[in-house]
């Protein structure tokens, strides 16, 4: 079991999906909805191990980073493409920290990922500005990476990408906004895995239990959230994703992976609906949650929409709502929220 909790390993389909419902419900709180824009709040760093003042020490420390070290951001511009390749240990992360004041600013939006974690674990990235880039950070192949307060945004396609079998990473209390500036269709908010069309010898990229909790979107020309086929036993835990400035997509928040739980969420201006199942490849887009939501669609709706429900089993209770706590539109029957 991993530090937030999530058992590592498969169990039969039937039982995960039963759990899963479960527990759910016996947590289940009330989501105010939320029309302001979200910001994120400051973070406290840890003791300083190396402190660092400008783009050259930056990027040597990362190069040169060890188990156990915190890497602390003065206030200022970090102008580059910084990258991450050293692990850290379940007991000794490798910590990058800073105040809001600390941007990272990846210049062009025409090419270059701000800040890339590849090949990696056990790293901590907390309370800094990305700015530029074609992509604002970019997770590769890199587990138990933790994404804390970050307000990512002015990127020319998506702003936070887990991606190529990333898994038990977490993104938690980031605000994404301002993306899609070079291409608007992807311009994503926080996406999950890798397009079909881009696996690799037609591979799947299978990153699993990534979680979201408690992050914000807005001003992306994109979806607020886009989880690819292929991804599995991922989570979204609260937070605040707006669609008013999408285009060319049907959703906030679109689900093609398996097994994910969308809950507590606050979905508003959907395109079309607010949160959306799609089947890309054989079996995808099955055996996910939608639960407890507060919602709101700038299109025809319905709030909630699955494909294939027939074939999906997905699931969606009967507590998911909109804005004026009227009931939510959904495209299949919904479920009574479990007490147990």
């Amino acid at each position: 079991m991993n530090s937030r909790g999530v058992v590592r390993g498969g169990l039969a389909v039937t039982v995960i999906v039963v759990l899963a419902f479960s527990v759910i419900h016996a947590t289940r709180t009330t989501v105010p909805p939320r029309t302001t824009t979200p910001t994120t709040s400051p973070v406290s760093c840890p003791t300083s191990t190396v402190e660092v003042a400008s783009s050259a020490n930056l990027a040597a420390a990362l190069a040169n980073a060890t188990a156990g070290e915190v890497i602390d951001l003065r206030p200022g511009t970090y102008r580059g493409n910084f990258v991450v390749t050293r692990s850290g240990t379940a007991s000794s992360p490798i910590q990058i920290c800073g105040s809001r004041s600390a941007v990272l600013d990846g210049g062009t939006t025409q090419s270059g990922y701000t800040l890339h974690i590849s090949h990696a674990s056990y790293v901590s990235v907390s309370g800094l500005t990305i700015r530029g880039g074609q992509k604002g950070v970019v997770v590769d192949r890199s587990q138990d990476v933790t994404l804390n307060a970050l307000d990512v945004g002015e990127v020319g396609d998506e702003g936070i990408h887990l991606r190529n079998d990333s898994s038990f990473d977490l993104v938690e209390h980031c605000v994404v906004h301002d993306t899609g500036l070079v291409h608007p269709y992807f311009g994503e908010g926080f996406y999950i895995g890798t397009a079909h069309r881009n696996w690799l010898h037609d591979a799947p990229d299978e990153s699993t239990h990534d979680e979201l909790r408690d992050d914000a979107s807005f001003a992306t020309t994109a979806e607020g959230v886009d989880i690819k086929e292929g991804t599995s036993y991922g989570l979204i835990d609260g937070g605040h994703f707006d669609g008013a400035l999408e285009s060319d997509v049907v959703s906030v928040i679109n689900i093609k992976g398996n097994h994910w739980t969308v809950r507590d969420a606050t979905v508003l201006h959907g395109p079309t609906y607010a949160i959306a199942t799609h089947v890309i490849t054989s079996g995808s887009g099955s055996f996910n949650v939608v639960s407890n939501n507060v919602l709101s669609v700038a299109g025809t709706g319905p709030d909630i929409w699955f494909a294939q429900p027939e074939s999906t089993h997905n699931v969606v209770t009967c507590d998911n709502r909109k804005v004026d706590g009227a009931p939510a539109g959904t495209s299949i029957p919904c479920r009574a929220a479990s007490a147990n």
